[in-house]
């Protein structure tokens, strides 16, 4: 009690520094929180969903630029038997919808059946329209914008390019892709047959898997094909990469320069820490040298 005493005298006697060193520590914690929020927002959350799942990219091999699969391409892929026996494909659109606010243009994912199956995706409301070809998934987003987040967005009908739709789910907030996030999801199939259409395809890979032995099969699996087409192909090597490393590319400078954030923050908590254990020991001299002044000190005698 005595300590606690001391240490309130001495932060008194030093409003400066004791304002300072209130200000930093709580700016401190502060800046540690935010930053250790986004941190597992940006990379923990991604890597929980994502990491046994991979990109299957077709690429030049001399110029390492990846492209996207054809979808005659796909077709021979999902063929072949092995690690990649479960894969799924997407490709991007902008479509015109017709939503209770007004026609909108909005980001449309034409997937594969067994998509939100391979990628594991969570559903908020609802759940996936495999089977149902004109069955449509709305992002979270979406739900809140034009539904409130209301029960009845389930079963609702939105016209999508002039055809119905219903609504089977919702997918759950903080759903993230490479490239355009979705507003809406849309069986693969109805995209028009004779429209050019370039996909990424994701595979989920059994557990175990090492990335080389799943580069060893993928070119296996690209040279077989590559001898038995009748077309040219989108590139002349293909490769794995895991989904959570491809989710995580835009954002390493920003994570980088959120570790750096943190670790001022915490020198900075540091430096206040061993500020208040300076004023204390000043304090605590002070009152020993005011005693003593006083005549009231111990251990040193007048002569």
């Amino acid at each position: 009690m005595i300590t606690i005493r001391q240490a309130l005298r001495s932060l008194a006697r030093s409003p400066g520094y004791t304002v300072s060193a209130i200000l930093t520590i709580a700016l401190s914690a502060a800046a540690v929180g935010t930053g250790g929020g986004i941190l597992y927002r940006t990379l923990a959350l991604p890597r929980l969903a994502a990491e046994p799942v991979v990109l299957i990219e077709p690429y030049a091999a001399e110029s390492g630029e990846a492209v996207r699969m054809t979808r005659r391409e796909y077709r021979d892929w999902i063929a072949q038997e092995g690690l990649f026996a479960d894969s799924a494909s997407r490709s991007l659109r902008r479509l015109g919808v017709n939503l209770q606010g007004g026609p909108r243009l909005l980001d449309a994912h034409y997937v594969s059946g067994n998509f939100f199956g391979v990628l594991r995706i969570p559903f908020a409301a609802g759940g996936t329209f495999e089977g149902n070809p004109n069955g449509v998934v709305i992002a979270h987003t979406l739900w809140m914008n034009e539904f409130e987040g209301g029960e009845d967005a389930v079963g609702a009908i939105l016209e999508i390019g002039e055809r119905p739709y219903r609504v089977t789910g919702v997918t759950a907030r903080g759903i993230g892709l490479p490239g355009p996030q979705a507003e809406i999801w849309l069986p693969g199939e109805r995209e028009e047959e004779g429209r050019p259409r370039q996909l990424d395809v994701f595979a989920r890979l059994p557990a175990g898997t090492t990335a080389t032995r799943a580069q060893a099969e993928a070119d296996a699996v690209f040279t077989r094909i590559d001898t038995t087409r009748e077309y040219e192909p989108s590139a002349d090597a293909v490769r794995v990469t895991r989904l959570d490393e491809r989710i995580n590319e835009p954002i390493e400078g920003v994570l980088s320069l959120i570790g750096i954030a943190l670790l001022t923050a915490l020198a900075c908590a540091a430096l206040a820490f061993g500020t208040l254990l300076h004023l204390r020991r000043a304090g605590r001299r002070t009152d020993h040298w005011t005693r003593y002044a006083l005549g009231g000190g111990t251990g040193h005698h007048r002569r």
